[in-house]
């Protein structure tokens, strides 16, 4: 548009969304660690999917918390997330990978 500020940030994306695709038989518990800190993003059924959208302003990098109901509690790798980014997340249905405790 002519005469439009393109430095103004109108449009500018400020969240972030998980989309989980949860293929264990528990409930999980999903808890995001980021560099600003933890936010409990919420609960997907077992064998069920969710999207979750939380604030994300800048560029920086996204584990998620995943406590399993009557299970094990697993971290994610670290992933570099930008604001306006679709992170997938699928959770295994053994859920007793090198990343759980």
């Amino acid at each position: 548009m002519p005469g439009s500020d393109p430095f103004s940030g109108a449009g500018t994306a400020t969240e972030a969304r998980i989309r989980v695709r949860n293929s264990n038989f528990y409930d999980a518990t999903l808890i995001a660690l980021g560099d600003n800190g933890r936010r409990r993003l919420g609960t997907v059924g077992g064998n069920s999917t969710a999207v979750f959208t939380m604030p994300w302003e800048f560029s920086g990098g996204l584990r998620i918390q995943i406590d399993l109901l009557a299970g094990p509690t697993c971290t994610t790798d670290v992933v570099m997330v930008n604001p306006g980014d679709t992170v997938e997340l699928e959770i295994m249905s053994d859920a007793n990978g090198s990343f759980c405790r």
